[in-house]
């Protein structure tokens, strides 16, 4: 983990272009939630055949009686409360309070739906037909710009990744460099070499899961989060109820991988070992004919390895399926 923090120091190096990643990122989440949200008014439109014009009048229209309604409800309950019991002043004040909180949540929607009004008069036809096209037309311009900031972000993502790991690659090489020739053994040789190959394979792969999924995807959910709550937001909140069982089986399941990523990495580190000295020995090798000897040693190694990767690919293959189904 250490080592993964000093990589990742590594990447200040290069601020412009981790603004860009940020700001990419947030661009996408942006995109991606209104084109999700865009299919709201489709939705309203394909169904009851009204046009966004029709549909936002009747919305402003529901939302004034809804706020009208409780603003009676509240003061018919002030006024109740004169000569009540105290008993009963508690259950009296609790639902003015709840009626409070749903003329604020309403007073919010009126506001989003009267700052709508005049553009959706001024700008989109009145026929429902027209008006889907014209939102189809949108979200194709919208999905385009989306995907360019998709690669934008890959892009400056690897950009990152590979600069980190060319500078580490340098670092470690010219740290070998200075080092005595006496620790150049055979073992030393392929536990380098692991670590000129494998280890920094995986360092890069974490960066690019931290600087790339690791950022977008939060992002992306929390543009869907806002959309889903200005939808329905009673329906946003019992999904939310599935949340910690969610982060429960993640948690589980990325520490299993993080354990046989780590085993992996040892297994792959033995062969290296096994290579190197068979290979810096290869005379020794045919001298005293233990060809059949090395194959064996190979082979017992390559299946251990083997074993190990089987077992990253089935914590991986478990991963997403279960994320889709408690999703």
């Amino acid at each position: 983990m250490n080592s993964f923090k000093r990589a990742l120091k590594l990447t200040f190096r290069y601020r412009l272009t981790l603004v860009g990643i940020v700001l990419s990122a947030i661009l996408v989440a942006v995109l991606w939630g209104g084109n999700i949200g865009a299919v709201y008014p489709i939705l309203k439109v394909c169904i009851h055949g009204e046009s966004l014009q029709e549909w936002v009048d009747k919305d402003v229209a529901k939302r004034e009686r809804t706020s009208s309604e409780l603003r009676q409800k509240i003061k018919s309950l002030q006024a109740s409360k004169k000569g009540m019991p105290e008993e009963d002043k508690t259950e009296t004040d609790f639902e003015i309070v709840s009626a409070q909180d749903k003329l604020t949540a309403e007073q919010r929607a009126l506001a989003i739906s009267r700052w709508l009004q005049p553009g959706i008069h001024r700008y989109l036809p009145s026929d429902p037909f027209q008006t889907i096209l014209v939102i189809v037309a949108a979200l194709m311009v919208a999905t385009v710009m989306k995907d360019l900031f998709i690669f934008s972000n890959a892009m400056l993502v690897q950009r990152a990744v590979q600069l980190v790991g060319f500078d580490l690659r340098k670092g470690l090489y010219h740290h070998a460099l200075r080092m005595d020739l006496s620790e150049f053994g055979d073992q030393r040789t392929g536990a380098m070499m692991a670590r000129f190959n494998v280890d920094i394979n995986y360092l890069s792969k974490g960066l690019d899961c931290l600087l790339g999924k690791a950022l977008l995807e939060p992002l992306k959910g929390l543009a869907c989060l806002a959309v889903a709550a200005f939808i329905c937001w009673r329906l946003l909140l019992f999904s939310l109820i599935l949340t910690p069982i969610a982060a429960l089986l993640i948690r589980t399941l990325a520490g299993s991988i993080k354990r046989a990523n780590r085993r992996a990495l040892e297994e792959n580190t033995q062969l290296m070992g096994v290579l190197s000295e068979a290979f810096t020995g290869m005379q020794t090798v045919k001298a005293f004919t233990m060809e059949q000897y090395e194959r064996g040693r190979f082979r017992r190694v390559s299946r251990e390895c083997l074993r190990k990767a089987m077992r990253i690919v089935l914590y991986n293959s478990l991963s997403k399926p279960a994320i889709e189904i408690l999703g």
